[in-house]
């Protein structure tokens, strides 16, 4: 049991992967990068250094901004409070009450075979191969606050606030368990 989350360490949300990682910093760093150094007139109207002073300022202009869409990327955390289960995943954070969670109609899914549970349109979140975090709507339309990596084994959480919760736990059925013995009582929150 982790004393910051009051959850079981198997609750701990799954990050993105090496890969997602590295094509976050190719899209946001490099590309944009190579692209700039294929302008013939880059340094033009430099005052000093050129071409090559120019291209030193925009690594230093992309640089902090990879480093805040890594840092958000990796941001992937349940916890249970007083408020209820707290879900952050990117740039997004939602706290749900325990009585506002359907857990008797919760269910382990894999998505390949469920494919009712997909993500399919991303409304506002992040959407690289290996991790879908922030708000999306499923194959079956509802709305959803996701937080998944490979999506083989995710939870499928309904809610009564007009949304589902699509996480990936290390262990979701151990998850649930958990969840359904403190809003049960039975396990001090």
């Amino acid at each position: 049991m982790n004393p910051l989350t009051r959850l079981p360490d198997a609750a701990r949300l799954k990050g993105p992967g090496r890969k997602s990682r590295f094509l976050l910093f190719v899209l946001v760093f490099c590309l944009p990068l190579a692209l700039a150094s294929l302008d013939p007139d880059l340094g033009k109207h430099a005052r000093f250094g050129g071409a090559a002073s120019a291209m030193l300022a925009i690594a230093l202009l992309l640089g902090p901004v990879w480093g805040v869409l890594d840092w958000a990327l990796r941001r992937q955390h349940l916890a249970l409070g007083t408020d209820g289960l707290t879900i952050t995943t990117s740039f997004y954070k939602r706290s749900v009450p325990l009585s506002g969670l359907k857990l008797e109609q919760a269910r382990v899914v894999n998505l390949a075979e469920h494919i009712d549970y997909k993500p399919r349109l991303k409304t506002n979140g992040t959407s690289l191969p290996g991790i879908k975090s922030g708000w999306f709507r499923l194959a079956n339309g509802n709305k959803a606050l996701v937080s998944i990596r490979q999506g083989e084994r995710v939870l499928w959480l309904p809610t009564s606030e007009g949304y589902d919760l699509l996480i990936e736990p290390v262990d979701a059925r151990q998850l649930i368990d958990h969840l359904q013995q403190v809003a049960s009582g039975r396990t001090p929150a």
